[in-house]
């Protein structure tokens, strides 16, 4: 009876907050990161885990655990709005650019040679991705002094999002050069995407497109009840070829493979069991120990950026720690609350959730031309995307490993338009 509670509990949570978001949206004529944000948040904390707890109840046991961490989850919902609204509402511009084509091909050669450099160790490009899983677990035999370029592939992504909005201007001048670069970043993607073994990568790439095309048709005047048809549709295809990202890469790699006969809502579950694993292992945290896991997690951002050939990182973040709890190989991932609660016991869900709000805004603060898309928008839509996924992998060393690419790319972009570079 309690269990039936428990579902009916998280459904309701996940329909209350969907619900709202989508009546808000037309109503506003207009998407925002808090929305989609939102959106994610009950998924994470409405629907995934009553999908989960359905699907594997012979695993996952509903008890006073689930229901005290369900009320976390609510609490931090309220505070992630709180945190939102006390955050001020001025406008952050952006600098429009007049080089975005430059930046691009400035990043795609950066990117295509630091690829060249990181495989040679491996025996070169196409040899590299034998390795790809091992160096994802952290298992790998080879000694790569060049492993911290790898952290750059991901400006390949950056390169593609690019060329994508160069094309959606529809300017004749050097729109098949574009084509060609935009396709040739593309496959480059792919190939970091192979390296890093993550499907993940894969479903927000796609997703980050998605929403640029999505923003362009809004600025061209296509009713916004039509693109929210079209973007929960497209949605629903990226994540079924999220669910089968690894037959594709198998296939890529010319890697044999059986299929699996799973269900849809089998792999979902599968997919995200470490978010109930994740909730169990920091509630029983919080009740048997002392320590609180913030100062270990915000010593090790720095070395997010720093190559570990030259210094190893000395802390245990939290992903860390909660993979020794879990075992097996591999990291095992924390949500936004199980990692605040982790951090700050009792009062990391009303903390972290703050200021994560706070962080929202500024994104929505971001000043974005009405009549077009352009690089503003780019940014917009990177970390607005990124902030939805670090709702579900909440930790501040992968935050800022994630978000590298974004913050180099942008540097670039800097410094070319300083210098007036023009070149159509």
């Amino acid at each position: 009876m309690d269990e039936i509670i428990m579902i009916i509990l998280y459904l309701i949570f996940f329909l209350l907050i969907i619900s709202n978001e989508v009546i808000k949206i037309i109503n506003l004529n207009e998407i925002k990161c808090i929305n989609l944000i939102r959106i994610v948040y009950s998924f994470c904390y409405g629907l995934l885990p009553c999908v989960i707890y359905i699907n594997k109840s012979y695993m996952y046991n509903l008890d006073g655990n689930s229901f005290l961490f369900f009320l976390f989850s609510i609490i931090g919902y309220l505070f992630l709005n709180i945190g939102y609204l006390c955050k001020s509402s001025k406008k952050i511009k952006i600098k429009k650019g007049h080089s975005i084509f430059m930046t691009a091909n400035v990043c795609l050669i950066i990117v295509a040679i630091m690829i060249l450099i990181w495989t040679k160790p491996y025996g070169g490009v196409i040899k590299a991705l034998a390795y790809a899983n091992s160096i994802r677990m952290g298992i790998s035999r080879i000694n790569n002094p060049y492993s911290f370029l790898l952290r750059f592939f991901s400006l390949s992504l950056f390169c593609s999002y690019l060329y994508f909005l160069e094309l959606l201007k529809k300017e004749k001048k050097y729109r098949y050069s574009k084509l060609i670069l935009f396709l040739f970043s593309v496959i480059i993607s792919i190939y970091t995407m192979l390296i890093n073994d993550s499907r993940i990568m894969i479903g927000f790439f796609l997703m980050t497109l998605m929403l640029i095309n999505i923003f362009e048709k809004k600025k061209e005047g296509v009713p916004l009840k039509k693109i929210l048809c079209r973007f929960i549709v497209y949605s629903f295809f990226i994540l079924l070829i999220v669910m089968n990202a690894d037959y594709i890469y198998k296939i890529i790699k010319g890697v044999t493979f059986e299929v699996d006969s799973s269900s849809f809502i089998d792999t979902v579950s599968n997919e995200f069991t470490f978010i109930i694993e994740a909730s169990k292992n920091s509630m029983n945290y919080i009740f048997n120990f002392n320590k609180l896991r913030i100062v270990d997690d915000i010593c090790s951002v720095p070395f997010a950026v720093l190559p570990s050939s030259i210094i190893e990182n000395p802390f245990v973040s939290v992903w860390d720690f909660n993979s020794s709890i879990t075992g097996g190989y591999g990291q095992s991932p924390t949500d936004i609350i199980s990692t605040s609660l982790y951090e700050l016991s009792f009062i990391g869900p009303i903390i972290v959730p703050f200021f994560y709000g706070m962080f929202i805004k500024v994104i929505d603060n971001i000043s974005r031309n009405k009549n077009e898309i352009n690089y503003q928008d780019i940014i917009f839509i990177i970390l607005v995307v990124y902030s939805a996924k670090f709702i579900i992998y909440f930790e501040y060393y992968n935050a800022i490993a994630n978000l590298f690419f974004l913050f180099i790319g942008h540097i670039i972009f800097k410094l070319i338009n300083s210098k007036k570079i023009k070149i159509y």
